[in-house]
C-alpha cells in the first residue's frame, strides 16, 4: 500500500515541479525583470548556503561520516561531480520517468526562457501551463492530506513488526532538525525584526 501511495505521489510531484517553475518563471513577465529579480536571488541564495553550511559544518563532524579515507572522500566528490554534469536529460521523458528533481527543474527552466523570449506568440501555451498548473496543484493537495496518515501507518507497522530500533536509532537526526529549525526561525525572526524595526 506504502508503495503504491509513494508512486502516486512521485507521478504527481515531478509534473508539479515542473509546472510551477515554468509558471513562476513566466509569471516574472520579461527577460530584464527576470534578469534583474534572479540576480538578487542568486546573491542570497548563495549568502544563505554559505552561512547554512558553515552552521552545519560542526554537525557534520559530529554526526556524519568520517573523513579519514581518502578513497572515500575521492568518490563523494565524484558522485557530485556527476550530479552537477548529469543535470541535463538525455531526453525530454527521462526526468519524469525516473523523479529526477534537478533535471526537471532545468527542463523547466529552459522552457520558461523560451516562452519568455517568444512572448504573446506562446499565450496559448502559457495559459495550458497556468491550468494545468492549478489542476495538478489540486491533485498533489488531495494527496498531500493522506501523507501523515501514511507515516503513522508505517512507524506503528514497523513496532508492529519489533523494528523499534530502526525508530529509536533516529532520535539524533529528529533532534538536530528540531535544532536546526528553531535555530532557523529565530534568524528569520530577528531578520525581520531588525527590517520592519519591531
Amino acid at each position: 500500500m506504502s508503495e503504491a501511495f509513494f508512486h502516486t505521489l512521485t507521478c504527481i510531484a515531478g509534473p508539479m515541479v515542473f509546472l510551477s517553475v515554468v509558471w513562476g518563471i513566466y509569471g516574472i513577465g520579461d527577460m530584464e525583470t527576470l534578469g534583474r529579480i534572479g540576480k538578487r536571488l542568486l546573491l542570497r541564495y548563495l549568502r544563505v548556503g554559505f552561512l547554512a553550511g558553515c552552521c552545519a559544518m560542526p554537525l557534520f563532524f559530529l554526526l556524519g561520516p568520517g573523513l579519514s579515507q581518502t578513497s572515500g572522500a575521492d568518490a563523494r566528490l565524484s558522485s557530485i561531480a556527476d550530479m552537477v554534469f548529469g543535470i541535463i536529460p538525455s531526453n525530454v521523458v527521462e526526468p519524469f520517468s525516473t523523479g529526477n528533481t534537478l533535471q526537471i527543474i532545468f527542463l523547466a527552466v529552459v522552457v520558461a526562457l523560451g516562452l519568455l523570449c517568444l512572448g504573446q506568440r506562446t499565450k496559448v501555451v502559457a495559459d495550458i501551463v497556468d491550468q494545468t498548473n492549478a489542476l495538478v496543484g489540486f491533485l498533489m493537495g488531495i494527496v498531500g492530506k493522506f501523507v501523515p496518515l501514511l507515516i503513522a501507518l508505517v512507524v506503528i507497522d514497523m513496532i508492529w513488526a519489533g523494528k523499534i530500533s530502526a525508530v529509536v536509532s533516529i532520535w539524533k537526526v529528529v533532534v538536530v532538525l528540531i535544532a536546526a529549525l528553531i535555530v532557523v526561525g529565530a534568524t528569520f525572526l530577528l531578520l525581520t525584526s531588525l527590517r520592519r524595526r519591531v
